[in-house]
């Protein structure tokens, strides 16, 4: 066999077998919600696999993934939203009417607050392809029970708390 047939043939194998392992990730937090400033962390918040639990707001977390970090950190709040128009019809179904429920739920989504956002990339392969990158953002969003409360009439609000409270 020609030599350089050989090593032609080769060359492609070798230069694959070369190329290294993908470079180790990093996890960043926004310095502050929506200020699109990052501070590199050396681990995942704990926020995002054990959701803070409190007597006087909601907590909701969002997920997304992109290999474009651009497209990962949209808001997000259309998610969210829909975590907590669910919930919130869930835990007080059968308080008021369904319509009258409906509107008291819609009249507080509007208070969901951005508290903290996450992220990690990674390389997942050095070749320079597309989908070689990965990111993947986090964000926690607040809802104040005294808005969902506020939004329900008087003669509930006690029983709404409660149920509230227990969804945590």
């Amino acid at each position: 066999m020609n030599k350089d047939i050989l090593v032609g043939a080769l060359l492609p194998f070798a230069l694959f077998a070369c190329r290294g392992a993908a470079p180790a990730g990093y996890y960043a937090i926004e310095t502050a919600p929506g200020s699109g400033t990052w501070s590199q962390v050396e681990s995942l918040p704990a926020w995002v696999t054990t959701k803070p639990v409190s007597r006087d707001r909601l907590v909701f977390v969002g997920e997304n993934a992109s290999n474009v970090r651009s497209i990962t950190i949209v808001d997000g709040g259309p998610v969210v939203t829909s975590q907590a128009r669910k919930l919130l019809l869930d835990k007080l179904s059968g308080l008021l009417a369904a319509a009258e429920l409906e509107r008291a739920v819609t009249a507080a989504l509007p208070s969901l607050v951005l508290v903290q956002r996450a992220i990690h990339e990674q390389v997942l392969t050095p070749d320079p392809v597309p989908g070689n990158t990965l990111c993947t953002a986090w964000a926690m969003w607040e809802l104040p029970l005294t808005a969902v409360l506020a939004a329900l009439p008087a003669a509930v609000r006690g029983e709404a708390e409660q149920r509230l409270q227990a969804a945590g």
